[in-house]
């Protein structure tokens, strides 16, 4: 297993401005610079990911690591792999406990856009090394409970965090009873190297997202 937790956030502060539309506005712009100078020494994003290897497969799961996972595209996307890397990215903690002292409603929102982005981070710079450190051309990644609900469901987010231990430990990301993750900006999932792009909005019915990367596909 390998973690990160000093990993440098960069982030383009123009397209940042765009992204939460505050324009000329000099108030808004005034107070989003100086929200920028007491966090951005505090943004902390962090990764940790493993080295796994299949062991057992069929059309309906696949066992990594003795952990056995249902998912029939996964199984079909890993047909031919025999090692993979899951992993989880994170903002990190330290702007979520700065969060509990912010009472307005837009600085909260330029927070959450600023968390997000810092997750990006994380996850660009992961990435980039599975890629370089084992010569991988070309890397797709699954994640749990994104696109349709049969694809990967929600609930198979606790199997892939026992293969990590203590994440919350590692680098500060707990799971809810609902599956979901702490900090909300965080995210899990299974690279793998594709011949094929693939993306899990293809296999999405949900219609005007903000997130969407691909178009929906329609096929299973």
């Amino acid at each position: 297993m390998k973690i990160f937790k000093e990993i440098e956030f960069n982030f383009d502060k123009e397209e940042f401005k765009e992204e939460i539309k505050i324009g000329d506005n000099k108030k808004l712009l005034k107070n989003l610079e100086n929200m920028l100078t007491e966090v951005m020494p505090i943004i902390n994003p962090k990764a940790v990911y493993e080295v796994s290897y299949i062991q057992k497969r069929d059309d309906e799961k696949i066992e990594i690591d003795d952990v056995e996972f249902k998912s029939k595209m996964l199984s079909k996307n890993l047909a031919e792999i025999d090692r993979v890397f899951p992993y989880i990215v994170t903002c990190g903690t330290e702007l979520d406990k700065y969060m509990e002292d912010v009472t307005d409603f837009l600085e909260k929102f330029w927070l959450d856009k600023l968390k997000e982005e810092a997750m990006r981070c994380a996850q660009e710079y992961l990435k980039q090394h599975i890629k370089e450190e084992y010569k991988i051309e070309q890397m797709a990644s699954m994640n749990p409970g994104s696109g349709d609900i049969d694809l990967w469901p929600i609930e198979e987010q606790k199997k892939l965090f026992s293969i990590f231990g203590d994440t919350e430990e590692i680098i500060g990301v707990r799971l809810t009873e609902s599956f979901l993750m702490l900090p909300n900006k965080s995210l899990s999932g299974i690279y793998f190297p594709a011949d094929i792009k693939y993306v899990n909005c293809q296999y999405c019915q949900r219609e005007n997202c903000p997130s969407r990367r691909a178009p929906y596909n329609g096929e299973h």
